[in-house]
């Protein structure tokens, strides 16, 4: 659209140009010799003299001013009409560039409120992990491996590791993931520190010691590993 208004504002120019300021050519010598002969043929006929410019030529002048000036009109008017389409269209973008924003926080709030929709339900659950994962620890493996170990404890400790598997399968299926191991470089973003001790046998800012697991949610912190860290001696 503005393509056409400018095509529009050219050709209205162009007309402009023309019946104002385009004259026929003139031939200077031609124009002399003639205006010598009219001269002597009005000196000798008084009838031949030129007579004073009439009414019509008077009304054509005025025509053409007239028409020259709605020209100038016009084009005032495109340019107008131009620069509010120019206006026009930078709002429309504006307007389309908001609304696009708007959906995409709206599809991310609904992603988000899909993927964290478990948390509360898994943060009550975590106990439970622990408590399975104390029970397994509970049990000596020289128990376990022992000739005349008891049948019903290896069923015992056979089963909760089975529970203990599916609760972390379902924790998977839900994008919960466990972490905090010994080595581990301390996060204070992850861990949270229990207590510092000085070993020989580590940097310092090495978790030393696991006493509470930590586990995590997509990107976000479900529960911070409770750890112990070596300091420097």
């Amino acid at each position: 659209m503005l393509r056409s208004v400018s095509a529009a504002r050219h050709i209205l120019r162009n007309v402009y140009c023309r019946n104002t300021y385009l004259r026929p050519p003139v031939n200077l010598a031609a124009s002399r010799f003639y205006a010598t002969q009219d001269k002597q043929v009005n000196e000798d006929d008084p009838e031949a003299r030129p007579s004073p410019p009439n009414e019509e030529n008077g009304k054509e002048q005025q025509n053409t001013i007239s028409d020259a000036n709605n020209m100038r009109d016009l084009i005032k008017q495109l340019e107008e009409k131009e620069t509010e389409l120019a206006d026009l269209n930078d709002r429309t973008l504006r307007v389309l560039a908001e609304m696009e924003n708007v959906r995409m926080i709206a599809r991310r709030d609904v992603e988000n409120a899909r993927k964290y929709a478990v948390v509360p339900f898994a943060q009550a659950l975590l106990s439970v992990a622990d408590n399975l994962g104390l029970a397994l620890k509970s049990v000596p493996e020289d128990a376990l491996n022992a000739g005349d170990a008891q049948p019903h404890l290896k069923g015992l400790y056979t089963g909760l590791g089975a529970t203990e598997s599916e609760l972390l399968k379902v924790f998977a299926q839900h994008g919960i993931e466990r972490f905090g191991a010994v080595g581990d470089k301390f996060d204070p973003n992850k861990y949270q520190a229990m207590f510092e001790v000085p070993s020989p046998d580590h940097e310092p800012g090495t978790v030393i010691d696991v006493t509470k697991l930590g586990y995590t949610i997509g990107d976000r912190i479900l529960r911070p590993a409770e750890v112990g860290v070596s300091r420097a001696q």
